[in-house]
């Protein structure tokens, strides 16, 4: 199975990336690093539904990751930083 990649590249759109994980909804401070740029983090906390799961929403993406191949996404919290993750951005 191959995932498809964002798109970015239709001007007036602005998207958003949910990314799911554990242990981040007492963070106090989390940063977002997508390539060179820093897209804000509008939400982190409890996902709702599944006991345990939080969810961070990422937005909206910089038009400038628009360069096609993949982008190097790492977040940040309260200096822990977790594994990277790599979706391709087009």
């Amino acid at each position: 199975m191959v995932a498809r990649a964002i798109d970015l590249s239709s001007t007036g759109d602005q998207v958003y990336l949910s990314l799911f994980g554990t242990s981040l909804r007492n963070a106090t401070g989390l940063t977002v690093r997508a390539g060179s740029q820093n897209p804000n983090a509008t939400y982190f906390g409890p996902q709702g539904t599944f006991t345990g799961l939080d969810r961070v929403n990422i937005g909206p993406l910089p038009s400038s990751l628009v360069r096609g191949g993949r982008v190097t996404i790492v977040l940040t919290a309260d200096g822990q930083t977790a594994n990277p993750m790599e979706p391709a951005i087009r």
